[in-house]
């Protein structure tokens, strides 16, 4: 994964929707926007240039067991999180032994035996995960330009699409219209009423 791209991607007039954040919560969402919505065009515009640096520590490096579920039934990629990450063993507790100097001495109790837990959780190289994340979407019809900005953004009234102008270097992409969040969301309603699971990052 260390140095994977995405496919190279030619510039469209026009998208259905753009993802402005090739991150984790962009990729995820775009991979499961274009598997609910086969025929819709999906760009994402990430700032940085993949592949990203692996042992990247960033926010959401340790999941919690329900964001593991998404990652590795929702999304499909238990194979990746098992082979190249690292599973959570949850809490556990060692008693004293004598000085205590000895850890393999000392009584260990977790909370299953072998510390196998039912419903997994991961420790997670951010780099190494966003980068088969992007790799993958770019698989399944994706299209991405890193090193890239949003540089103006016009909000549709009335029903009208949104549009946004990217700058990649000395390249000026204009106004391409895009949906919304609440658009994109009523489209997968209207598509898979009730089967989804949609995410939307604040901050």
């Amino acid at each position: 994964e260390a140095t994977a791209r995405p496919p190279e991607h030619t510039v469209m007039e026009a998208y259905d929707i753009v993802v402005m954040g090739g991150g984790l919560a962009g990729l995820a969402m775009s991979i499961q926007l274009r598997r609910a919505l086969p025929e819709a065009s999906i760009l994402v515009v990430n700032s940085n240039k993949y592949p990203a640096p692996e042992a990247a520590h960033k926010v959401g490096e340790s999941s919690v067991e329900i964001g593991a579920h998404y990652y590795d039934t929702v999304l499909g990629f238990k194979t990746h999180l098992e082979d190249r990450q690292l599973r959570k063993m949850g809490l556990r507790f060692f008693s004293p032994y004598g000085d205590n100097r000895n850890l393999a001495k000392r009584v260990e109790l977790g909370p299953f035996e072998n510390h196998v837990l039912p419903i997994p959780s991961y420790q997670i190289d951010r780099g190494r995960f966003e980068n088969m994340l992007a790799v993958q979407a770019g698989k399944e019809g994706v299209g991405f330009l890193d090193e890239c900005r949003v540089s103006e953004l016009t909000l549709g009234s009335g029903g009208e699409p949104h549009a946004i102008q990217l700058t990649r270097g000395d390249e000026v992409h204009n106004h391409f219209p895009v949906l919304s969040a609440k658009a994109a969301h009523d489209l997968l309603e209207q598509e898979r009423p009730g089967d989804y699971l949609f995410f939307v990052r604040s901050g």
